[in-house]
């Protein structure tokens, strides 16, 4: 009897871990700090500042501004589907699909980064040929400091175990 009761303990933390992950990026929009997508710093690539995950499944992604150096990135549609799902222990991914926008599409990496500096809590999206970093709009970092840590439990970073971001600009 007390291996069933473990075995479902076991399912119910693995699910509540989960969803402590998609909550906070469920109806979220989160302001572009770093963007480089193979290799080539996008920063000024795109119109919008951000990235938003509508509690639908959809979601709105930077349009591309053609810039000079910009003109090669295929990013001419702003919306997108996202899902979250967990390979392994600490290893959440987003997977995210855009029939016109290759930009975004594909699985990338979860590792939420906190600022004690200013405050702030970051999201950090990593795969082979991208990488974003964006910060949480509209969130008290000092009222949900339980919820930054217990992220950053969540998606530690073998390279950065504290997953902190000190002052970044």
């Amino acid at each position: 009897m007390n291996n069933k009761l473990w075995i479902i303990f076991i399912l119910i933390a693995f699910v509540s871990c989960s969803n402590e992950v998609e909550d906070i990026i469920n109806g979220s929009s989160w302001d572009k700090r770093k963007i480089f997508i193979n290799g080539y710093d996008a920063f000024f690539c795109f119109y919008y500042s951000g990235i938003s995950f509508d509690r639908d499944g959809t979601m709105i992604l930077m349009d591309n501004n053609n810039l000079e150096g910009c003109d090669t990135l295929d990013s001419p549609a702003r919306r997108g589907k996202w899902e979250i799902y967990q390979k392994k222990v600490k290893k959440y991914y987003l997977k995210i699909t855009s029939k016109q926008n290759s930009v975004f599409t594909g699985e990338h990496r979860i590792i939420f980064y906190k600022d004690t500096v200013n405050r702030l809590l970051y999201l950090n999206l990593r795969s082979e040929n991208f990488y974003y970093l964006g910060a949480k709009f509209l969130f008290n970092y000092n009222i949900n400091i339980n919820k930054v840590n217990k992220l950053i439990q969540l998606t530690q970073d073998s390279l950065d175990p504290n997953n902190q971001l000190n002052g970044l600009k």
